[in-house]
């Protein structure tokens, strides 16, 4: 079995800033789980998740064309800010704001090949890359 690797993510910063994600583990629930390798507050750290779930084995005479296996992605992304200076005369550590988390289920048939299953991926990386899902992730707007 391969070993987890780094994941590298740019920012949407008009000067890109890579985040590295590096590997911790698979949690209580089989996830494998990543978090961003960072010299910053780990508060503001990256976090990442994938999981892989198979359908119980099939029975005898079972029909097999409809056995789904379930990859899920997740990403969370915190915003850090920082308060005013305080009644003391210092600056406070920064405190996360909100996150922007995605979760993303892929079901995949058991029976797909692996050219099937990774034209079903670079269509899902286009979807993401249209137009049409930019103005209504980053802005809020759908178009007609």
């Amino acid at each position: 079995m391969a070993l987890a690797t780094n994941i590298v993510i740019a920012d949407g910063q008009a000067t890109p800033v890579n985040h590295t994600l590096v590997p911790t583990g698979r949690d209580r629930d089989g996830v494998l789980r990543y978090l961003e390798s960072t010299t910053g507050p780990v508060l503001g750290a990256w976090q990442a998740g994938i999981s892989l779930k198979k359908p119980a084995p099939a029975k005898a005479l079972q029909n097999t064309s409809n056995r789904l296996e379930t990859v899920k992605v997740s990403i969370r992304i915190p915003t850090l800010e920082t308060m005013a200076n305080n009644s003391a005369g210092y600056t406070p550590a920064p405190m996360v704001s909100h996150y922007r988390e995605i979760v993303a289920d892929f079901k995949r048939n058991e029976r797909a090949s692996e050219i099937e299953n990774k034209t079903a991926r670079l269509a899902i990386i286009g979807l993401l890359q249209s137009a049409d899902f930019i103005n209504a992730w980053d802005k809020g707007i759908l178009n007609q």
